[in-house]
């Protein structure tokens, strides 16, 4: 069986290698569209930029596992530190406070490209005596990383702005998941401003927000 390796680049880790129980799934890197609400109108559509790509990639970890078959491990032996080292390329890290930026490689598509773990699809898995896992099946669904300054920085977007204008935005569709967190973002560049748009629309949850809702933005 063929195997992925998945090393971590920022900050810098071991790499983790495990079967690949393939085929990888690409998805992504098209459209960009979002549906925009209008009052007794039909639904108008906005293009916010083209998506990063996704990538699902199936995993197996079993038996005697493939870095250390010359040790001879038992079947029922716990695989445990190998999928809790998976877990963690989706856990924040000491020196950045985010999970790391990983690369992949072995027979998956996009190999040169920056990934981050964006959610871990657990399948079919076998508990030892000791009720550890000794066999698990999994998904690993990755999102392309493409750092916040790079698709538009907070100064090129300011400059939408008008000279004495309120500026507005309207709330997109990819907004719901994080609220008012992803407008400040795709508005500044940061999420600093996220307590700024509450406060400045009378929002006390800033993710109780709606598709097509208009937001006053401060300058």
């Amino acid at each position: 069986m063929a195997t992925v390796t998945v090393t971590p680049v920022d900050p810098p880790g071991p790499a983790i290698s495990f079967p690949y129980a393939g085929p990888a799934q690409p998805s992504g890197g098209v459209g960009g569209w979002d549906d925009v609400a209008r009052s007794r109108r039909t639904t108008a559509v906005e293009w916010v930029g083209t998506p990063g790509r996704e990538l699902r990639v199936a995993g197996l970890v079993t038996g005697i596992d493939v870095n250390n078959d010359a040790q001879g491990d038992a079947r029922d032996a716990s695989r445990e530190p190998k999928l809790q080292a998976i877990e963690a390329l989706g856990l924040p890290t000491e020196k950045t406070g985010e999970p790391p930026v990983v690369k992949l490689t072995g027979p998956v598509l996009h190999r040169g490209r920056r990934w981050v773990l964006d959610e871990i699809e657990w399948g079919t898995y076998e508990l030892n005596a000791a009720g550890e896992r000794v066999k698990a099946e999994f998904v690993l669904v990755l999102k392309q990383h493409i750092a916040a300054d790079v698709i538009l920085s907070p100064a090129k977007r300011s400059s939408k702005g008008s000279k004495g204008k309120a500026r507005t935005t309207v709330v997109l569709k990819s907004d719901l998941r994080q609220g008012l967190a992803a407008v400040s973002v795709r508005v500044y560049g940061t999420t600093k401003r996220t307590a700024e748009i509450a406060k400045l629309n009378g929002i006390r949850d800033p993710k109780n927000i709606r598709v097509g809702q208009v937001l006053r933005l401060p300058s």
